[in-house]
């Protein structure tokens, strides 16, 4: 896939360093210091102008033939009129606006409406990150999977918790979670059915929010 990044700070940078071992990604970043940066740290194309130019984005869409844009200014309305403006120039392009206030988080239907096919909002989301994280103690990592409306997290078990020693497929639950790797020793095991659990074990669950604080309560709460 080839996409096009405007802006090359914090976000846009995460986001390229991401994806740049797998598509082909142009960054347009209008600081020199910080494009001349990019270009040497990461496998990128980097276009050295004001990604909110229309001429601008004209030249990129159509020379990269970019089947994606992600803009990722510090301004939510130039990241909302990027997206707009490069629907205008491929109507095809899936769009992606950086938002940082929430009254900018408009609904998806009006948002599709307007040009702009998915919002995000990095406060937004590491927010929601730190909260699940003090609330789901034994957690040590959490990622909403949004487009399938579930829940992943990494556990850490310590010798005191309960479910040492149990088999993983003897856990017993009522809610929808199941467990699909364990780190141990910096080695990921993906064949886990009849692997017993240790202490210093990093548990990956995948389920509902539900079912995540279930085994948060099956690996033992200190309180």
């Amino acid at each position: 896939m080839k996409v096009i990044i405007v802006g090359g700070g914090n976000v846009g940078y995460i986001a390229a360093e991401t994806i740049c071992d797998i598509h082909d990604v142009l960054i347009i970043e209008l600081d020199s210091a910080v494009a001349e940066s990019i270009k040497s740290r990461l496998n990128v194309s980097v276009l050295h102008e004001d990604g909110t130019n229309p001429k601008n984005l004209d030249y990129a869409i159509e020379n990269h033939g970019a089947d994606m844009i992600i803009s990722a200014l510090k301004d939510d309305s130039s990241n909302l009129f990027v997206c707009m403006y490069a629907k205008s120039v491929s109507p095809g392009i899936t769009t992606i606006a950086s938002i940082n206030d929430p009254d900018f988080l408009i609904g998806d239907k009006k948002g599709k409406e307007a040009g702009v096919d998915i919002l995000i909002s990095p406060e937004i989301i590491t927010a929601e990150k730190m909260y699940r994280l003090a609330v789901i103690e034994n957690a040590v990592d959490f990622e909403y999977l949004r487009n399938l409306d579930l829940s992943l997290a990494i556990f850490a078990i310590e010798k005191w918790h309960p479910i040492v020693g149990q088999v993983v497929m003897n856990i017993e639950s009522k809610s929808d979670f199941a467990v699909f790797g364990v780190y141990r020793d910096d080695v990921l095991i993906m064949d886990v059915d009849t692997l017993e659990i240790h202490a210093g074990d990093r548990i990956c669950v995948i389920g509902t929010l539900e079912g995540l604080e279930e085994f948060n309560t099956i690996v033992g709460v200190e309180n």
